[in-house]
């Protein structure tokens, strides 16, 4: 019999957090604000879920519609993060 750990499946909204709280926050917080942000990331994942579910058409092909509605979602990212950059966020 096997003692070998069984892996987790992939993480990748927990990859995300630890690259972002290691590259942005390690040294900066407090363990409860940490906590906190954590949180809050986790939200703002969740949220974009649901946008996402929620609009897309169904079916195994992207619409344009679909490309459109991506394409939206990912200029508001982008003009936040020119907002941040900028110190107007």
């Amino acid at each position: 019999m096997s003692c070998r750990t069984v892996q987790p499946p992939q993480r990748r909204i927990e990859a995300e957090w630890k690259d972002f709280s290691v590259n942005c926050l390690v040294g900066k917080i407090t363990p409860d604000e940490l906590r906190d942000l954590r949180r809050i990331f986790y939200a703002g994942a969740s949220a974009m879920f649901r946008l996402i579910l929620i609009e897309l058409d169904a079916g195994d092909e992207p619409t344009e519609r679909d490309m459109d509605y991506i394409d939206s979602l990912s200029n508001e990212i982008k003009t936040f993060n020119d907002q941040v950059k900028a110190g107007r966020s």
